[in-house]
């Protein structure tokens, strides 16, 4: 849901989320993890998954999983620009079908 907010009062939301996230990305990993599950559960705690510990539980071993991927070397890493790149030819390719 979009919020009809004027435009000074977007900016500076917008402008506390910025500094809000320069300052998560200088936490140590572990503290990152911590907050970014968090926030995700912030947002889902809501009446239709009954604000249930069992999303949060099912990100965290999937972080975690993942995590450990990167750490072994498994994992398949892209550049964020390719990702970025990849999305955009996603959406593209959406909006004509």
């Amino acid at each position: 849901m979009a919020l009809d907010l004027p435009h000074r009062l977007r900016y500076r939301i917008n402008m506390a989320v910025d500094q809000l996230m320069n300052e998560a990305l200088k936490l140590p990993l572990e503290q990152r993890e911590v907050f970014a599950l968090s926030l995700l559960d912030s947002v889902y705690q809501s009446e239709q998954n009954g604000g249930s510990d069992e999303w949060r539980v099912a990100w965290a071993s999937e972080l975690k999983r993942r995590m450990a991927e990167v750490d072994n070397g498994t994992a398949v890493l892209i550049a964020a620009d390719d990702a970025l790149q990849l999305l955009d030819e996603a959406i593209a390719e959406a909006a004509c079908d």
